[in-house]
């Protein structure tokens, strides 16, 4: 910004006053912001044009003045057309729903709102106005030479001198008990790749993984993560993984694969990082907007995937580039409440209904992504989507190239999205 000491500007616009007084104490609390506030359509239009507001929370239904209006006249205005939009809102119609994602929303959180909840939500959109929008450099580890520089990242000190003890006869294996210590040798001498554990002392991982692609000369280094996570990691930032194991042949044989793939492989799913962020960001919008539901990601709800659950997913076809599936999973009971969600009713769903509303929240879920690729420049088509019920171990499907759980505040509906290219082995 040409001006980096005037303060950020960030606009509420409810005809709740409680609703306001939450919004606000959460900006004004949590980031370095001015907060104002208004009752209707009508003075958010009279004072938008006063500061530099960068991001605008706006219910759907303000009296005399609409929300849905004042997104509209936003979008057809040179100087507000790319305006950040979050909406928090209780409508649930589906034609006010449709047209607030045709215009173009940041995210949408449904009423009644939970103070957590929300800080989480609106901390997610915030990062993503101050985040650089660079694309991600190729990484890849195929065509590592002998001799190479590998750098192992890992609380576990048994583990470290597994790896050097393995891989120490071909590359040069240097160690880091934490990431503080990962990232300081890093900086000190760039290694060819680095191995990551799940446990990084001080400095979560993901913190170790933000603050490493955040470093100009660190941002191309390939990394590799060995083991499972239990937490939220950027997936953008992790370019292969290791079956966290002590028998040496078996990471012999995991990091030579590694090493001998070629970079044409990379999927669609590697070629287009920002369709599998577009696809978590829409899951939390599409459920407040469709079933007046909150979710948020957690790692543990990726339990859907285990048991028998139905699925509903939609296929992107895009110019040059492999196909993606973009589904959703969830158990049955799981399946139940989302349809008494959708439908407003307390009634036992049959079992059409069920099918129909995984179906409609599948649609979309890819409606979403795409619009979102379109945006972007992109071009491309989606199928109509497609209902089943399987289980783990049903050999028609294998595990997807990528998956996330998610869940409400209430435990009640657990459920996962995925992704994989159908060029690439799930």
């Amino acid at each position: 910004s040409p001006f980096p000491h005037a303060p950020r500007y960030r606009g509420i616009a409810d005809d709740e006053p409680s609703v306001r007084l939450l919004l606000s104490r959460i900006l004004v609390r949590d980031f370095d912001c001015a907060v104002t506030e208004c009752r209707d359509g009508i003075e958010v239009l009279d004072l938008l044009p006063r500061h530099r507001y960068d991001l605008l929370i706006i219910d759907l239904m303000l009296p005399v003045v609409s929300g849905l209006e004042v997104l509209a006249a936003l979008r057809q205005s040179p100087d507000f057309q790319r305006l950040p939009v979050a909406v928090v809102s209780a409508a649930r119609h589906e034609a006010e729903v449709r047209q607030a994602v045709r215009l173009g929303i940041s995210d949408y959180i449904a009423k009644p709102l939970r103070p957590s909840d929300v800080a989480e939500r609106l901390n997610r959109v915030i990062a993503n106005l101050t985040a650089p929008h660079v694309d991600r450099p190729p990484r890849s580890l195929a065509g590592l030479p002998a001799g190479a520089r590998l750098l192992v990242v890992d609380e576990d000190r048994d583990y470290r001198h597994f790896v050097r003890s393995t891989l120490g006869h071909e590359y040069l294996v240097a160690e880091a008990d934490s990431a503080a210590q990962g990232l300081r040798l890093c900086l000190d001498r760039p290694p060819a790749a680095i191995i990551v554990g799940p446990q990084t002392g001080m400095l979560p991982l993901g913190a170790f993984l933000r603050k490493l692609r955040q470093q100009p000369a660190l941002v191309a280094i390939p990394l590799v993560l060995a083991g499972t996570v239990e937490g939220d990691i950027d997936p953008r930032s992790v370019d292969a993984c290791l079956t966290r194991s002590f028998v040496p042949q078996t990471l012999r044989d995991q990091f030579q694969a590694l090493v001998a793939m070629p970079p044409a492989s990379r999927s669609a799913l590697d070629l287009q990082p920002d369709l599998w962020r577009s696809l978590l960001s829409a899951t939390e919008q599409v459920f407040g907007m469709m079933l007046g539901v909150s979710v948020l990601q957690r790692p543990e709800a990726s339990q859907a995937l285990d048991g028998e659950h139905d699925i509903a997913y939609v296929t992107l076809t895009q110019p040059d580039i492999d196909d993606v599936a973009i589904g959703l999973a969830a158990p049955r009971e799981a399946s139940e409440r989302m349809t008494q969600a959708f439908l407003q009713s307390e009634d036992r769903p049959d079992p059409d209904d069920v099918a129909g509303t995984i179906q409609e929240l599948a649609n979309m879920l890819g409606g979403r992504v795409l619009d979102g690729l379109k945006a972007h420049g992109g071009r491309g088509t989606m199928s109509l989507p497609l209902v089943t019920t399987v289980s783990a171990a049903d050999g028609r499907v294998g595990r997807p190239a990528r998956s996330a759980g998610f869940v409400d505040a209430a435990g009640h509906i657990r459920c996962a999205v995925l992704a994989s290219s159908l060029g690439e082995r799930c």
